[in-house]
């Protein structure tokens, strides 16, 4: 893996790296939507960052090692505290953060670029509390699926990962920022119109990586407020319903001599595997065993 992307320090226009011991285990450097957030996993042993001013929010978890640390926020004296694994930090974007630490550990950093959490909660600037060492199950669970995710290669794709951010963003503006973003309830549904044009627009371009802004932008809405109206309208998330029209578009093609690799590709999906897999939580049974049935007697399996 190469080095750290998110807590640098500009010195000369060079970057420098997170620290002077530091492994980066996982990475988005190739995910889909890399450009919203970064996550990194990083192992490091002793030692300190003096002085870095990331530019995006960032959200760092510890995964493992309890551990005394020494830190300073803002320019403010220095302060020590226990952190314990699972522990949660959040800091604001343009914030100077500096840390010690004494045993290795392993850290997981989130990083939300700052235009992509404007465009989410409608608003120009938002500063968050700098909330330290606290634990949140709902941010925790978001960032078990982005890790899961990241892991497996990022196989959902673009807009799995942007409702994923948005989720994180919504998450964290309004429990911990410094004037709490309301989030709206929207009580309609799409209009029919706008509908049935990102309904055709998803199905001419099945095989492409779809992204949920650029569904948003067909539906005129905000990428928090499409996906809002769009599962009140159907009934199902848009990345969901990318992936059902997937899955049915693979079903006749199963009745044809192709191997599973080739209808997975044909379809859309990155891998044999993660098509199998959707394909399995969509019906309940395997393609091979879908494809079994389809010789044997003709019938159909019914999508859950």
């Amino acid at each position: 893996m190469s080095e750290a992307r998110i807590l640098i320090r500009d010195v000369a226009q060079k970057e420098a790296p997170f620290c002077n011991v530091n492994q980066v285990l996982l990475s988005t450097a190739s995910a889909p939507w890399a450009d919203i957030l970064k996550v990194e996993h990083h192992r490091v042993g002793p030692g300190e960052i003096a002085s870095s001013t990331p530019q995006d929010f960032l959200i760092v978890e510890r995964i493992n090692a309890r551990d005394e640390i020494e830190y300073r926020i803002a320019g403010e004296r220095w302060k020590t505290r226990v952190i314990s694994p699972g522990d949660l930090d959040l800091v604001s974007a343009g914030t100077e953060i500096s840390v010690r630490w004494t045993r290795p550990a392993e850290v997981l950093l989130l990083a939300l670029n700052p235009a992509f959490v404007s465009a989410t909660v409608a608003k120009d600037h938002i500063e968050l509390r700098n909330p330290e060492g606290f634990n949140d199950p709902q941010i925790q669970h978001i960032i078990s699926a982005l890790r899961t995710e990241l892991a497996q290669g990022c196989p959902s794709g673009r807009m799995f990962g942007e409702t994923l951010a948005a989720a994180l963003v919504l998450r964290v503006a309004t429990q911990y920022s410094l004037c709490k973003a309301e989030v709206l309830e929207y009580g309609g549904g799409l209009p029919p119109v706008r509908l049935q044009r990102v309904i055709d627009y998803i199905h001419t371009h099945l095989l492409e990586d779809t992204s949920l802004n650029r569904l948003a932008v067909l539906a005129d809405l905000s990428p928090h407020h499409f996906a809002t109206v769009f599962r009140k309208t159907l009934g199902v998330a848009p990345h969901r319903y990318v992936m059902l029209q997937r899955i049915e578009a693979a079903k006749p093609l199963l009745g044809a001599h192709r191997s599973l690799a080739e209808i997975a590709h044909q379809v859309g999906f990155r891998s044999q595997a993660h098509f199998s897999t959707v394909f399995r939580q969509m019906t309940g049974t395997s393609p091979g065993a879908y494809r079994n049935a389809l010789s044997s007697s003709g019938q159909r399996v019914t999508i859950r």
